[in-house]
């Protein structure tokens, strides 16, 4: 299983809009209420990434748009290998602001994924970690060094 920039923890860029959006609407001007309105038709697709639904219970609970919502952990299945590629924006990827924003779209931070990282987990997770700096999340896609990546891996 490759990851390629996913948020396996949720996107800033959505969490930031919800919060403003929540912000805006408490505020309960019409100009705030107005912007808060045109900030809420985000798709739900979009919206799903706000803290990485994967269950459909999440995202239709009556709790869905609460700040913080109950969210089901959906842990990696055993005996699938996984390798997590993570876009840094930035050359070094050992600072919070890598953590925060990583390839711009995906904090680094929720592309390792804290599921991934989990202690508990049981050793035989096959789970591996690929930063690549510089790289934003449109050139993570496209860039050579992540196709030699796959390539070396699927073994084409």
């Amino acid at each position: 299983m490759f990851l390629l920039g996913v948020p396996n923890d949720g996107s800033f860029l959505e969490q930031n809009s919800h919060l403003t959006s929540l912000i805006l609407r408490k505020i309960n001007l019409w100009p705030t209420r107005a912007i808060s309105g045109l900030i809420d038709k985000r798709s739900n697709g979009i919206k799903d990434l706000r803290h990485a639904r994967l269950v459909d219970a999440d995202w239709q609970s009556e709790h869905a748009d609460d700040l913080f919502p109950p969210r089901t952990v959906v842990p990696p299945l055993p005996g699938v290998r996984y390798h997590i590629l993570v876009g840094s924006l930035l050359k070094s990827a050992t600072s919070a602001l890598h953590d925060y924003f990583g390839d711009g779209l995906v904090g680094a931070g929720s592309a390792r994924g804290r599921v991934f990282q989990d202690p508990a987990s049981p050793p035989e997770l096959l789970i591996s970690t690929h930063v690549y700096a510089k790289l934003h999340h449109g050139t993570l896609l496209s860039s050579p060094e992540v196709y030699q990546y796959l390539r070396e891996r699927i073994g084409v």
